[in-house]
This record gives C-alpha cells, sequence and structure tokens, in this order.
C-alpha cells in the first residue's frame, strides 16, 4: 500500500514539472516576435531592430536611436510609452512589414514599408584590395571600380567597357566617404553623378563580393571582385621600334607625355621611361635623377596596374590613362592607346639589362 501512495505522488510530481515546462515553452513561444531582425524604412531612412521584446529604431539622417519595449501577435504590435499600450497592425508579405500607424507615433505616415535585411560578414580590409565588377540589367556597360585610400583620403576610379567595341574608358573619378553609424552599419556616399545622393548601406562583405543598398528605394547594388591576372613576360625594358615616327601621346589635363623610346615595367608597379629632355612634358613629382640638362638618366616614374585579364595597362595618377596591350611575348610588345583621340599603335621590342 505504501509503494502504491508513494508511486502515485511521483507521477503527481513529474506531471506537474512536464506541465510547468510546457507552459514556460509555450509563453517563451508567445514572446518571441514573427518578425526578428533589421527592417529598412523606405519612408524616412530608419533602420529597425526587431530583438526579442525590443524594437530599436536607429534614424540615420541624425544619428538617434529610439529603444521601445514591444509585444506582438500575429497581427498587431503592442508597444508600451508612459503607462501607454499603443496598437500597431501590421502584414508580412514575403521580406516586407507593412506597418500601420495611424498616431504616426513612430513614423510620419500612416502606412510605413518596412524592407527586411541582414548583415553579413561586414568586412571592410578587403573593399580597397580588389577591383569590383558592376554589372546591372538597366546599364548599357559593364563597369569596374577600384577604391583607395590615401593620406587620409577615400576616393575611386570607375572604368567602362564599350559594348560595340570592347574599349575600355575612364567612366569617372570621384571622392567618397565612408562613415560607421552606430557602431554598426557602414553607410557609404559616393560624390558622383553616377551614385545616388542619399548612399549606401553595406549589408554584405567579403573578399568576394559587396553588396550595398541604397538608401532611398533600398535597391541592391552587388559588386563581384575581378580576378586580374599579370603576365610575367611584361616586366623588363622595351626598346621602341615602331615604324610611325608619332610617339604615342598620353594626355593629361596639364600636358602630354610621349610614350616613347625606352621604357620599363618593373616589378613594383613602377612605369619607367628615361628622357631624352625636359623639353616635352614630365611631371615634377614622379621626375627621378638631377635637374641637369646633361644629365642622361633623367627618367620619369609612375604607378601602373594591369587589369581586365593582362590586355590593359592602367595609369590612375596622374595621367589617369589606359592603355591596350594587343600583343605580349618575351621579345615583343604591341600596345595600343584608348583614351587618347588618335588609336596609334606602339612596337616595343625587349632588351636585356
Amino acid at each position: 500500500m505504501y509503494k502504491l501512495k508513494t508511486n502515485g505522488i511521483l507521477n503527481i510530481l513529474k506531471f506537474t514539472i512536464i506541465s510547468t515546462v510546457i507552459i514556460h515553452l509555450v509563453e517563451g513561444c508567445n514572446n518571441k516576435l514573427p518578425f526578428e531582425g533589421y527592417y529598412f524604412n523606405v519612408n524616412n531612412q530608419q533602420i529597425w531592430e526587431f530583438r526579442e521584446s525590443k524594437l530599436l529604431v536607429y534614424n540615420i539622417r541624425d544619428s538617434l536611436k529610439e529603444q521601445y519595449s514591444i509585444q506582438s501577435d500575429n497581427k498587431k504590435i503592442k508597444l508600451d510609452n508612459k503607462n501607454t499600450q499603443i496598437v500597431f497592425p501590421f502584414k508580412i508579405v514575403k521580406d516586407t512589414l507593412w506597418l500601420t500607424d495611424k498616431t504616426n507615433f513612430l513614423t510620419n505616415d500612416s502606412e510605413s514599408k518596412l524592407i527586411r535585411f541582414e548583415l553579413d560578414n561586414i568586412d571592410t580590409i578587403t573593399f580597397f584590395n580588389n577591383y569590383w565588377h558592376l554589372k546591372q540589367k538597366n546599364l548599357e556597360n559593364d563597369f569596374w571600380i577600384k577604391f583607395y585610400f590615401s593620406e587620409n583620403k577615400k576616393y575611386a576610379f570607375m572604368y567602362g567597357k564599350e559594348k560595340r567595341t570592347n574599349n575600355i574608358f575612364l567612366e569617372s573619378s570621384f571622392n567618397f566617404n565612408q562613415d560607421k553609424y552606430f557602431n554598426k552599419f557602414w553607410i557609404y556616399k559616393f560624390k558622383s553623378y553616377n551614385w545616388n545622393p542619399f548612399g549606401y548601406l553595406l549589408t554584405q562583405s567579403s573578399k568576394d563580393r559587396l553588396i550595398f543598398k541604397d538608401l532611398s528605394a533600398f535597391k541592391s547594388i552587388e559588386l563581384n571582385k575581378y580576378k586580374s591576372k599579370i603576365n610575367s613576360q611584361i616586366y623588363g625594358r622595351w626598346l621602341d621600334v615602331s615604324s610611325d615616327s608619332r610617339n604615342l601621346n598620353l594626355i593629361s589635363n596639364n600636358s602630354r607625355f610621349y610614350f616613347g623610346d625606352t621604357i620599363e615595367f618593373k616589378k613594383n608597379n613602377i612605369f619607367s621611361r628615361i628622357l631624352k629632355d625636359k623639353s616635352n612634358f614630365y611631371y615634377e613629382d614622379s621626375l627621378v635623377g638631377s635637374n641637369s640638362e646633361k644629365n642622361k638618366n633623367l627618367k620619369i616614374e609612375i604607378p601602373f596596374k594591369i587589369g581586365f585579364n593582362t590586355k590593359f595597362i592602367i595609369f590612375n595618377e596622374p595621367i589617369d590613362q589606359i592603355l591596350e596591350i594587343k600583343k605580349l611575348t618575351k621579345d615583343s610588345l604591341i600596345i595600343k592607346n584608348h583614351t587618347v583621340g588618335e588609336n596609334l599603335l606602339m612596337k616595343y621590342q625587349h632588351i636585356d639589362n
């Protein structure tokens, strides 16, 4: 008899414990929001974060953050404000949260469109290390972008490729700002007519891809890493053997540089050319050697890059020009200009150091 009573008590205790756990689990499920995560308020450039029983509103325009305690079921959000509870009906359609706010407490509109997004592997270190390929259906040409950071100045060069001729051209160069809001959101403002003046939110960053959301319509812009290889045969000294007496010109805003005579592509990505005299153009900052007219070792040195499947030589500063490699072997080099009016070919023969 005693054993039966003991078993009965144990069964009651087990039932009580299991019931308590189930109740807590159910309550926990009820407290969990059906739409946790980050949302962008298209109407007023705000980022909303739903986290457990909290709503955090990040205002990008004035860098202010608000926090509210909320509860939710499948139809309404209940917000506690100064001993008053405000109710906001909502509906979810795919990744969009439509919120009705007749009190205009959270928004200036009776209905707000909130677009869900994720922050993924935000790493700005690789941002400056690659060429980034931009290809969109609404753009006639493909574009490549290279970002730079030098002496507290951030700038970029944007190159395009014509579909008809496959010629590469410098679309634009521009400065940009890179600011971190609320210690978590990277906002970029590109100072160029090609970009939205409201700025862009970086939502994904990795060594292979960048995804931005513009802060007006919150449309995606995807940049993919462009893998360009360098043909090591370009390195070394080359002698101009062109039959055309005219030298290929690189035109700058200041003057012109004659791309002829003996030239050298160094492995540290420095282009060098020996000057016969100073009567034609040179850059003071790029001049190496004595300023004496008698110094035969006077030469100019300019940084260069090889891009777009080794087919192009790119000079950014100070001359902002692009040359196409038409032929490259260990003995011969043929170069064509893309950014100068005359389509001249320059032919070179490799010479020993």
